[in-house]
């Protein structure tokens, strides 16, 4: 699976925060046509403090949004545009305060099915998708939560929301990794958590995936991994979490051999799923405890991670 953002970002980037406005009868749009706008909630005056403000902002956040309105679906400069908004401001305040925020927001967009549905959907394609600059674990617990703790608006997108909440509470930062046992070329079995090393570099990849190749490539090239591998700071598992041992062999010598490359031939992580790998390439950087570090995190940011730390 590429990690392409296949979905346009590009009203968070030109649109400055809480950039909605009012909605004005009167004003029309170049097709002559009324245009609805948004505007946010006017903190009182006497909240003077950035904190203040964001934290009644948060609380009231969707106060003048009309959720009766499922026309604000199909206009993503105000319904997309205001969830975008909401999502940027959330890391501002407090977890507690950020937890019942959202709560509220699906109290109120409870009120009518399309929108509950439009707003979870939107959440968890800005917050979860693998390919989105913008994906956030916490906030994306957090909505989760808030889904499960509501009544059952939708049986649908509360079972959903309860698997993906279970999935994201997999091996987090500063968890112990879950285990797991690989099958190398030569038939011998390992246990990832025999691995030796100041770190473990987990590769989670599919043989014949375009990004994976690219990516295999772009490691095998970059200097820093070489010496850290060779000064056995750090060992790196490349493992094709599937059992289809052909393909893996035909793309093997893709992988290098300073690497530890193994496979799953008993099918283990299919019906377990003791990660949640949403897309391909999936990397996780453990210390030497076993504990993460850095959970599905871009192979860039973890050179990074080991330049400035390794």
């Amino acid at each position: 699976m590429n990690r392409l953002f296949n979905f346009s970002f590009a009203l968070l980037v030109v649109v400055a925060l809480f950039s909605c406005v009012k909605k004005k009868e009167n004003n029309s749009d170049e097709s002559g046509t009324n245009k609805k706008l948004f505007i946010l909630p006017k903190a009182p005056m006497m909240l003077t403090s950035p904190s203040d403000r964001d934290a009644f902002l948060a609380l009231h956040y969707f106060d003048n949004f009309d959720f009766k309105d499922t026309t604000l679906i199909h206009l993503p400069d105000v319904g997309e545009q205001c969830i975008i908004d909401f999502i940027a401001l959330l890391p501002k305040v407090s977890n507690n305060l950020r937890d019942s925020a959202i709560i509220l927001a699906f109290k109120k967009a409870s009120v009518e099915l399309k929108m509950y549905s439009y707003f979870w959907k939107t959440l968890d394609r800005y917050l979860n998708d693998p390919n989105s600059p913008v994906r956030n674990e916490d906030l994306y617990i957090s909505t989760c939560k808030s889904i499960m703790k509501l009544p059952k608006v939708d049986e649908v997108i509360t079972s959903n929301a309860a698997f993906n909440l279970k999935q994201a509470l997999k091996n987090r930062t500063g968890m112990q990794a879950a285990n797991f046992r690989f099958t190398l070329e030569s038939g011998k079995r390992m246990w990832m958590k025999d691995l030796k090393g100041k770190y473990t570099l987990l590769f989670f990849y599919e043989p014949d995936c375009h990004t994976c190749i690219e990516t295999k490539a772009f490691m095998r090239q970059s200097g820093l991994l070489h010496n850290l591998i060779e000064s056995s700071v750090i060992t790196v598992l490349a493992f094709y979490p599937q059992d289809d041992k052909q393909l893996w062999l035909q793309r093997l010598p893709e992988c290098s051999q300073d690497w530890v490359n193994g496979y799953d031939p008993d099918g283990y992580f299919t019906e377990k799923q003791p990660y949640n790998l949403r897309a391909f390439p999936t990397f996780y950087l453990l210390d030497k405890e076993k504990k993460v570090l850095l959970k599905d995190a871009p192979i860039e940011t973890i050179l990074e991670y080991l330049q400035q730390n390794g």
